[in-house]
């Protein structure tokens, strides 16, 4: 069952992109919103599995914090600090050096597949970003903080709107503006996050010692995150091999209208 926090995530992740897909139709044309919409599965792939994973961590925090173990508390912040730069490290590399395959593997047409290719490598380079905000919520979360979070989700969501037509429109950046428009906004509220978190919790002044001795810590980080992980992004792979069929089914179209209609059913599909 998914909790509260990340149906919130969920909504989140619609929204920015419902955001992107307005401001680049109606600003850039059907052709720059069919680059979006083409990627969009691939990127809630990924970001499906960043709020898995950190989820998860985030339940060892709050176990610790219901037996009022500041030690395992301070170890348990620790180790989600070191096991989010590492998958940031890995999902970076994976993203950067696989993402023409991405594009070829989603049969984008060719008349938008380098839009395409410059909204998703933006976003998906830039997924440290989001893996900082969803350590960031999931620790406060995890420390009875459930509001702050919430906020800052609604900051960055109206700070990305906002990027978007400032990219977009005086910059010109095209698709990559908005995608740059995504990572920033979330850099952004995860920084703010990260400055109410310090100020207002002081288990999160951490020192050198708590990152030592913590091979057992890290296993049992990832026995419990990277399973929660892979259950956020499961659907999407169904999603997918689903898309395949339906954007042969509408091949006579022009590209923006296959990928109308491929999310929508896939939408219907996913809820």
């Amino acid at each position: 069952m998914l909790r509260r926090s990340d149906i919130w995530f969920l909504i989140w992740v619609k929204t920015i992109w419902l955001a992107d897909s307005v401001i680049v139709g109606k600003t850039l044309g059907s052709d720059a919103l069919a680059a979006v919409g083409s990627t969009s599965i691939i990127i809630y792939f990924v970001f499906c599995f960043i709020n898995g994973f950190t989820g998860g961590f985030g339940i060892c925090l709050g176990q610790a914090f219901g037996t009022k173990d500041e030690s395992e508390m301070r170890k348990s912040i620790a180790v989600s600090i070191i096991l989010c730069i590492f998958f940031t490290v890995i999902l970076t590399l994976i993203c950067g050096l696989f993402s023409h395959s991405f594009i070829t593997l989603m049969r984008i047409p060719d008349d938008i597949s380098k839009d395409a290719y410059s909204y998703m490598f933006v976003v998906l380079i830039g997924t440290g970003a989001t893996v900082f905000y969803k350590m960031i919520s999931n620790i406060l979360r995890a420390l009875g903080d459930s509001k702050t979070p919430l906020y800052f989700l609604i900051v960055s969501t109206v700070l990305n709107i906002l990027l978007d037509i400032l990219f977009i429109i005086p910059f010109k950046m095209g698709d990559a503006g908005a995608a740059w428009a995504t990572i920033l906004s979330q850099f952004l509220s995860a920084l703010l996050s990260l400055f109410m978190g310090v100020k207002k919790f002081e288990i999160l002044h951490l020192h050198r010692a708590n990152f030592k001795n913590q091979k057992k810590a890290m296993i049992r980080h990832l026995k419990t995150g990277f399973p929660m992980g892979f259950q956020m992004s499961v659907m999407c792979i169904g999603i997918i091999v689903l898309r395949h069929p339906i954007v042969r089914l509408f091949l006579t179209k022009p590209s923006h209208t296959i990928y109308h209609y491929s999310d929508m059913y896939l939408t219907v599909v996913a809820l």
